[in-house]
This record gives C-alpha cells, sequence and structure tokens, in this order.
C-alpha cells in the first residue's frame, strides 16, 4: 500500500511550497487520495525527495495520524451502525404513524359524507328559518372535506 502525505508533509519533503505542491494537484501530475498525496507519486515528480528528509518527529507524526484515522474509522462505523438501526427504527415508525393517520383521514372523510347525507336529508324535511342553520352546517362539512382530498 502506497504511503499518503498531506500537503505539508509532501512539500518539506519535495524541499518545495505548498503551493508548487498544489500546482501539480492542478495539473494533473499529482493526485489526491482522500485529501493527501501518495509518495510515489511525489518521488515521480521530484526524483530527489527520499525517506532521507523524514525527521523523527513526522515519523511519529505519521503514526500518530494514520492510529487516528484508524481509531476515527472504527468510531464511525460503530456510530454509522447505531445510527443506521436507530434510522431504520424511525423510519419504520413513522411509516406506522402515516398509515394509520392515513386511515383516521379516510374514516374522517367517510364520517362526514355520512353526515353531509344526513344533514341535506334533514335540510328537505324543515322549515325555511332551520334551513339557513342546515345550510351553515353543510358549508362547514364541505370545508372539512376539502381539507380531507
Amino acid at each position: 500500500m502506497d504511503r499518503l502525505l498531506d500537503l505539508e508533509r509532501a512539500a518539506r519533503l519535495a524541499g518545495v511550497g505548498i503551493d508548487e505542491i498544489e500546482a501539480e494537484i492542478r495539473r494533473g501530475v499529482l493526485h489526491l487520495v482522500r485529501g493527501k498525496v501518495r509518495l510515489a507519486e511525489l518521488k515521480r515528480q521530484f526524483p530527489d525527495v527520499g525517506e532521507r528528509r523524514t525527521t523523527m518527529v513526522e515519523v511519529v507524526g505519521q503514526i500518530r495520524e494514520d492510529a487516528t484515522s484508524k481509531a476515527m474509522g472504527q468510531r464511525n462505523r460503530q456510530t454509522y451502525g447505531a445510527s443506521y438501526a436507530e434510522l431504520k427504527e424511525s423510519f419504520d415508525q413513522a411509516a406506522r404513524d402515516a398509515r394509520y393517520y392515513r386511515d383516521q383521514v379516510i374514516e374522517y372523510r367517510e364520517l362526514c359524507t355520512r353526515m353531509r347525507g344526513m344533514v341535506q336529508d334533514l335540510r328537505t324535511r324543515v322549515t325555511p328559518r332551520e334551513r339557513a342553520f342546515t345550510d351553515a352546517i353543510l358549508r362547514w362539512i364541505d370545508k372539512r372535506l376539502a381539507h380531507l382530498r
């Protein structure tokens, strides 16, 4: 497996500035892998790059960085695994709730439709003065039905 270097470390090893490394990346000579440069590509572009320039501090830094990214990878798998299960349960619960409320809306719509029929039937048997009340009830039912469509 090729060793990956951050831009700062790659620039130090090549003996150039970070801006020159970035220019090589923009030209497509160097490629980024997870935000880092492959040591083999760096050596190909800058032949005088050698491990000899790697100081003990850089070695320790690389070990620390590798250990941190490995630990973060494990933690992310555990975290996302738990989150996935929780997220799936949440979606399943939302689907159950949606079915329940859809059924409630259907029942409410049927109830309003039956009530509308009853009020219309009643409207034919009441006095003109009472008909105004039944008309108001019919308008109210129609508004509710419009919201349920």
